[in-house]
């Protein structure tokens, strides 16, 4: 084992749930430590505790001990919810798509993320000590909230991860809004989608376009640097994120 895991459940006034709130600590500690949060953070570490029956298994992904990070992960919001606090956009394109989008979806993760900027991370920094940027991390709508807490919060989130992002929720006005961003040479951003995010063809071709459309947004920001992948035959999919979450770590930790 190479970490220690603590859990602790906080109740959110301003987001009106219960957030369970994940602390990975190396098992030695040489110093400030690189913080790294993940939304999304119930399929982090065990299958017992995932959506959908499987977890990105971190701890099995990275050493802590070697690259001296502390890992803090936050369950996200259910249904509908959790598009609520990962779109700074509301999306009303979607009613009826599915059966359980029901009402205009989106438009308040600038709650979510002053949540976890004053409220989280705090948390986090009192089990040991930290250095002052972070690293977010996320999936599909958890790539989107990881892009606009870069833009939100740029001296703060100075490194993100994005795989299979979801970039065709309000498609325009997310691609108006990164195109508009101020984005500078501290800023390290990897983006990915795969080929076959969807078993329906058009839906994964959604994620491509969108994806591609972002990437050449952020090609004319002066970024520190970007990373674009085209993953062949990936899939939306846990056990796909869980084989390429700890080398994609590794990059962004070696900027």
């Amino acid at each position: 084992m190479n970490h220690h895991l603590f859990e602790k459940v906080l109740t959110s006034r301003s987001l009106k749930r219960n957030l369970t709130i994940h602390v990975a600590l190396p098992t030695r500690i040489d110093g400030p430590l690189q913080g790294v949060f993940f939304n999304d953070g119930q399929n982090v570490w065990e299958d017992e505790q995932a959506s959908f029956g499987t977890s990105w298994a971190l701890g099995e992904a990275i050493d802590f001990n070697e690259h001296q990070i502390c890992v803090v992960s936050v369950s996200c919001a259910d249904g509908m919810h959790r598009l609520d606090e990962y779109s700074r956009f509301e999306d009303d394109t979607l009613i009826g798509e599915t059966e359980w989008i029901t009402r205009v979806v989106g438009g308040k993760a600038d709650v979510y993320l002053k949540e976890v900027v004053e409220v989280v991370l705090p948390f986090a920094s009192s089990f040991a000590s930290l250095k002052p940027t972070w690293i977010m991390v996320g999936s599909s709508m958890g790539g989107v909230i990881s892009l606009t807490a870069m833009i939100e919060y740029p001296h703060l989130f100075t490194k993100i991860a994005g795989l299979s992002n979801a970039f065709w929720f309000a498609k325009e006005a997310f691609l108006s809004y990164v195109a508009n961003a101020t984005l500078l040479p501290h800023h390290h951003v990897y983006l990915d989608v795969g080929t076959k995010e969807s078993g329906i063809q058009p839906l994964s071709e959604a994620y491509v376009a969108s994806n591609v459309a972002v990437a050449n947004a952020l090609l004319h920001q002066p970024l520190g640097s970007l990373t674009f992948v085209r993953v062949v035959d990936g899939k939306h999919h846990e056990m796909d994120w869980r084989q390429r979450i700890g080398s994609i770590l590794k990059e962004l930790l070696n900027r």
